[in-house]
């Protein structure tokens, strides 16, 4: 269970517990939380984002550190710069110039470090400027032979590679896009990259790539 929802049942734990007597006050919560609210200060009339901003500094990677132990990344396109980062109760998200959202975490709590990278974003931005890849954290990531493979393409053959791998993920997920990419790579058949990891990644999907396919044509 998130955070999120777990905020949110407890929530409504809490307004089923609302009548029940105080323990040391003997009157209903209910009543004591109406004077509560009395003393409270009024919301504005405005609506606003319930966040605050921080300025971050990102790596070489475009990633960045909060709470001085968590770990987000941005976009390969913002490495080694200056950006402005929205801080919610549940989410995290750096900006561009513009002030659109880059890339959307949830938020990561607690004592250890926690490393979280929104791939898909970074696929995004990695297809728009494929001159990126060299340095970006998920040419890092990938295996020898996905590394090797992606390096060889020019512009155009890395763009379109680094589609077929967005297509795959929200497919199949990025794990079986990347499986796939590098069984066809690994086997070299002669339909193409793409029709062989579209076929790998289907038979990851629904039958694992161990299993023998059927002879059974229903």
């Amino acid at each position: 269970m998130s955070l999120h929802e777990w905020n949110t049942e407890l929530f409504e734990l809490c307004d089923l517990d609302n009548s029940r007597e105080h323990y040391k006050k003997g009157v209903p919560i209910c009543e004591l939380f109406e004077k509560d609210k009395e003393a409270m200060r009024a919301l504005p009339n405005a609506p606003f984002e319930s966040c605050r901003y921080g300025h971050v500094k990102t790596n070489g990677y475009g990633k960045f550190i909060l709470d001085g132990k968590h770990t987000y990344s941005s976009s390969p396109l913002y490495a080694d710069r200056e950006i402005i980062v929205r801080i919610g109760a549940h989410f995290i998200e750096p900006l561009d110039e513009a002030g659109d959202v880059i890339s959307r975490h949830e938020r990561e709590f607690g004592t250890e470090r926690t490393d979280t990278v929104d791939w898909l974003t970074m696929l995004d931005q990695l297809i728009v400027k494929p001159g990126a890849w060299r340095n970006s954290l998920m040419r890092s990531q990938m295996s020898y032979e996905v590394r090797d493979y992606m390096d060889e393409q020019d512009k155009s053959g890395l763009r379109q590679a680094l589609r077929l791998m967005k297509d795959l993920s929200n497919q199949y997920g990025l794990d079986v896009a990347v499986t796939s990419i590098q069984e066809a790579i690994v086997r070299k058949r002669t339909q193409g990259i793409e029709v062989n990891a579209a076929v790998v990644a289907a038979r990851i999907a629904h039958y694992g790539l161990d299993t023998p396919g059927s002879l059974d044509p229903t």
